[in-house]
């Protein structure tokens, strides 16, 4: 069985149901398969729901859970890449397969690829580095649609200005995995197709309008895209679509975490880090043009503004999905013993569980500790207390407050962290098959091995998606997963090469 996976990025559920009459292609898939919501990882930020979704497993056990690898306190990390994985991508269990993968993030630098081709890309608004695939063929890339060619960056455009340029980055890849995908015999095949990225809305008079007019255009392009993928799949082929995350109209409140620690007592401020507009003049702004200051005129970075390794706890980054604890013996300054780092853990989580927005409603969804969501072998890789503003008309802020109001109201776009999910196809059980509660981003891999009728990966976290694939399922432990990637929780420097500097362009050569 053949399987084409179209990797969505910030489409969810009730945006495919209200654009269902200008995307005809994706409307047909949904309504002749299995549709449902899909619930990212926590946090939902975009590094580590792509490692999720693309390994199978949470990211206690993956290791990415943020956008930055913390090398000690915020301004002296660096982004994270494919050289942290600690678990397989789900095509790497099957070298013996033929996969074509194209533009997924968390793909640079790309990894063995047993039978096929990667091709390493990047979310929608960030260049990709100038990287040369190594699975990717010479002869291959110089006859693919390219114009102008360029060998180095098969699958992405040099910058994007703006919404209006999503289409055409999508008729550009469109162009480019059509080429693969009529040209190379395949079974698997994992394609990115970005839609809307928060960062990226065009201007409105309110945040729906803006949200609207950017995503349109983009949808279309999208089912343009989805249409022309179908035209090179084999008959009797599988079709999956999912989005880890989804994008919606913010109208509500932004949380500026670390103003909350610092009025709790667990983060110093240095003295007169932040440039603040007063109070008064804060909310005139937002009154005339009807938009808040933030983030245009909140620009003080974490660790200017705070005084983080004399402090109990900080956010290093709104990326991070919560707190870190200054615990001696793990930060280079710690400052919390261990016989402390309980009690102060729980007085963060009771602190931040009473916040409220402007409105008074809940500014979180929910405030827990890391090991009440996962329990995997690299836990390490999320902050001590995890925090969530999905179901809450909030989003999250690691950098001060321009007015020192730690809950402020706030217009624009966010990403969230509930996408969709839909399959269609001869693997799918559509008669009886269902997808049993909220499928999260893990299960797709096991679902995607289903309808390969193929044993899932013990290594995985996801569901088995016996309740919605034809025939049974069965797991394995599999010992084709090519060397050097972590199987059983050692230590990352033990399985993955050792850490260079990314910027180093060397390293890329």
């Amino acid at each position: 069985m053949a399987v084409l996976v179209l990797a969505f990025e910030g489409v969810d559920t009730p945006a495919l149901d209200r654009f269902s009459a200008e995307t005809p292609t994706i409307t047909r898939l949904r309504e002749r398969g299995l549709t449902a919501s899909l619930e990212s990882t926590v946090p939902a930020t975009p590094s580590s729901v792509w490692t999720s979704l693309l390994t199978g497993t949470d990211p206690t056990h993956h290791a990415i859970g943020d956008e930055y690898v913390n090398c000690g306190y915020p301004g002296a990390d660096r982004r994270t890449s494919a050289v942290e994985v600690r678990r397989p991508m789900l095509w790497e269990y099957l070298p013996s397969v033929p996969t074509v993968a194209c533009g997924l993030p968390m793909t640079t630098p790309p990894g063995p690829v047993g039978s096929g081709i990667v091709v390493p890309g990047r979310t929608a608004g960030a260049p990709m580095e100038a990287v040369r695939p190594p699975a990717v063929d010479d002869q291959l890339v110089s006859s693919l649609p390219i114009d102008p060619p360029d060998p180095d960056r098969p699958w992405t455009l040099p910058e994007l200005e703006g919404p209006h340029q999503v289409p055409t980055l999508l008729a550009h890849r469109q162009r480019v995995s059509s080429s693969l995908l009529e040209a190379l015999e395949w079974e698997l095949a994992v394609v990115h197709v970005p839609v809307a990225d928060p960062s990226l809305f065009a201007d409105g008079k309110t945040a729906a309008e803006r949200v609207e007019r950017a995503a349109l255009p983009a949808y279309r392009a999208a089912d343009r895209m989805v249409e022309a993928l179908l035209t090179h799949t084999p008959p009797g082929t599988t079709i999956i679509g999912c989005s880890p995350t989804g994008c919606r109209p913010l109208e509500g409140a932004v949380v500026h975490l670390n103003d909350l620690l610092t009025d709790a007592g667990f983060l110093e401020r240095r003295p007169a880090a932040t440039p603040r507009l007063p109070r008064g003049v804060s909310r005139l702004i937002q009154t005339v043009t009807g938009r808040s200051t933030w983030p245009e005129t909140n620009t003080v970075a974490v660790d200017s503004a705070y005084r983080v390794a004399a402090s109990r706890a900080f956010c290093p980054r709104a990326s991070a999905g919560g707190v870190q604890i200054n615990r001696a013996g793990r930060e280079p300054e710690g400052r919390v013993v261990p016989s402390s780092y309980e009690p102060t853990r729980q007085a963060i989580i009771e602190t931040l569980r009473g916040v409220t927005d402007p409105a008074g409603n809940r500014a979180f969804e929910f405030v827990c500790k890391r090991e009440h969501l996962y329990d995997g072998p690299s836990e390490e890789a999320l902050a001590d207390v995890l925090v969530s503003t999905n179901g809450t008309g909030c989003t999250l802020s690691a950098r001060p407050s321009p007015d020192g109001t730690p809950v402020r109201p706030v217009q624009g776009a966010v990403q969230t962290g509930v996408g969709t999910l839909f399959a269609a196809g001869p693997a799918i059980d559509t008669a009886d098959g269902r997808f049993e509660g909220r499928p999260v981003v893990t299960d797709v891999p096991p679902l995607v091995y289903g309808a390969l009728d193929r044993p899932i990966p013990r290594l995985f976290t996801g569901r088995t998606p016996d309740p919605v694939v034809h025939g049974p399922v069965t797991e394995e432990s599999y010992t084709t997963v090519p060397p050097g990637l972590c199987l059983e929780g050692e230590r990352l420097e033990d399985v993955l090469v050792e850490h260079q500097e990314l910027d180093d362009p060397d390293y890329w050569k």
